[in-house]
């Protein structure tokens, strides 16, 4: 196929697509655009929503936390989760440090969500904003205008606009050229430079969007990040696999990733440890397959404490499992750290394929103890190399699960590295919990099943089952779970709050039998029983 000037040849079985011009093959990743394109929205739509919102609050200027509180497009009566709603929004919005937004802080705040930038990318970029901000408070007005004027609609989209590599050099050059001397003109001129110097600014292919945009011209390096695809059956699968297992595999994988940072590269694999080691040094060998990913705007540093902090205590090897949390399941999550990109389902789900079968699943102690079980002198292990480093960070982990109850008022993120937002608990199962948001664009309260790994943070300890009560005036009545389980998205559950929120009347303190789970707060003269 033909696509922005180039061909491309497309394996729909591996889904990647090489460039036949630059020779670079690339993941690629089914999109729905009928369901997209209900949430693409455009800077014109942002625009008039903000008029709209901010005329009855300060003059159309300025959008402060009384006036969006007031036309947020809410009729419920869960005022706390209106109110921490509305002020986590414009906490994450506002770039000036007010206490009020402004349309061009409201555009930014909607624009990075609607190009699906990671939550972490989004804080980076936003903190050189507000760096930029403080010497020119029209910068971010001006960087608007500039992609505004250039971008070009998305093929398959009705809103979305994006610059492809070209249409970002002439706004470059334009802006080198211009007579009024900018923060942004610098910025083009240092861009402009890199690439005359053949520096990686942008493949000739590539497609920016506004949150692509911003991260380029304010200066962030971006790295190449490449999946090593290892065959640990040494080509035994490719052979046999289809009179073994009842199906073909060019190989049974083992990944590492490979970033191509500018003094060296790095393989970041997982065996049981977490290991940074020079690309091709690993005990696997050399890779059947070195598959791009994307880049990442990502320095070393920032990574290494990543993994330091958030991956050492969750792969290690007592967790080491060869189907549920192995070496690519590493891969998947660093991944989507690094680009927002999850591997490809033929990586993913494979061990799940290979272990249906009854001889394989028989292997599975022996697969443990050798794909989970590298130690340090097998390659440059990240953390505590004694083994204890799944002890750090697990105390939080625990306290947020206990927190965990029906209605707690928590942060999650409908996605993994998503925005976080505000969300009331419903429902709490094993591994998820039945969430209740507020979605502006939608103008409802949505229900959606959130696993509790997008937990960022408990606001407010929900209800638990054979435990004391958090503090409060008045606890609700789970007796009424009924009328919450009738509850779904665009529905009004306030209607149900006041029966929740009944207050409960003094009576001492006793405990039940287990069958009625009955629950005292202790410390107090209160105390209800539990049908759940």
């Amino acid at each position: 196929m033909t696509a922005r000037g180039d061909t491309y040849e497309i394996d729909v079985v591996q889904m990647t697509q090489t460039s036949l011009k630059s020779g670079r093959t690339r993941a690629m990743r089914i999109v729905d655009h009928d369901a997209d394109t209900e949430d693409i929205m455009s800077f014109d739509t942002f625009r008039t929503e903000f008029k709209e919102r901010a005329m009855s609050s300060d003059g159309g200027q300025h959008l402060t936390e009384g006036g969006l509180t007031d036309c947020w497009p809410y009729h419920g009566q869960d005022e706390e989760l209106l109110r921490t709603t509305v002020q986590k929004v414009l906490k994450s919005m506002s770039l000036r440090g007010q206490q009020s937004v402004s349309m061009t802080e409201w555009i930014h705040y909607w624009s990075l969500e609607r190009d699906g930038a990671s939550h972490a990318a989004s804080s980076e970029v936003n903190e050189r904003l507000r760096a930029a901000l403080q010497v020119d408070h029209q910068i971010l007005d001006r960087m608007q205008m500039h992609f505004e004027i250039a971008a070009m609609p998305v093929a398959g989209s009705k809103d979305a606009l994006a610059l492809s590599s070209d249409g970002f050099l002439k706004v470059c050059r334009r802006l080198v050229k211009s007579q009024q001397a900018t923060m942004e003109q610098k910025w083009a001129d240092e861009v402009l430079q890199q690439h005359s110097s053949g520096a990686n600014v942008l493949e000739e292919d590539d497609v920016l969007n506004y949150s692509d945009f911003l991260n380029v011209m304010l200066g962030r390096k971006r790295f190449k990040v490449h999946v090593w695809m290892y065959d640990i059956s040494n080509g035994a699968a490719e052979k046999w696999s289809w009179l073994i297992l009842g199906q073909e595999f060019k190989g049974f994988w083992h990944t590492g990733v490979v970033i191509e940072w500018p003094d060296e590269s790095s393989e970041i694999w997982f065996g049981g440890k977490i290991f940074v080691s020079t690309p091709g040094t690993t005990p696997f060998g050399q890779p059947i397959e070195k598959r791009f990913m994307g880049y990442t705007f990502k320095n070393k540093t920032d990574v290494i404490s990543y993994i330091s902090q958030h991956l050492c205590p969750e792969f290690t090897k007592e967790r080491y499992d060869v189907i549920t949390r192995n070496c690519n399941h590493f891969s998947d999550t660093l991944s989507m750290h690094l680009l927002n990109e999850h591997l490809p389902d033929e990586i993913l789900q494979q061990p799940e394929m290979i272990m249906q079968t009854a001889a394989v699943q028989a292997l599975k102690p022996l697969l443990n103890r050798w794909l989970g079980g590298f130690g340090t002198n097998d390659g440059h292990g990240q953390g505590d190399r004694n083994g204890n480093g799944a002890k750090f960070g697990c105390e939080a982990e625990m306290v947020l699960l206990a927190s965990l109850g029906p209605c707690a008022l928590i942060e999650f993120a409908t996605q993994e590295g998503g925005r976080l937002q505000i969300g009331r608990v419903e429902e709490v199962t094993q591994d998820d919990c039945v969430v209740t948001s507020l979605d502006f664009w939608r103008g409802c309260d949505v229900e959606r099943t959130v696993p509790k790994s997008h937990i960022a943070k408990v606001l407010q300890a929900g209800l638990q089952k054979a435990r004391g009560f958090p503090a409060s005036d008045s606890l609700f009545r789970s007796t009424t779970t009924a009328l919450l389980e009738q509850h779904r998205c665009c529905d009004s559950w306030p209607s149900i709050l006041p029966t929740l929120l009944m207050p409960f009347h003094p009576a001492p303190a006793v405990v039940s039998e287990p069958a009625k789970n009955m629950i005292a707060d202790e410390g107090s003269s209160y105390s209800c029983t539990l049908d759940l």
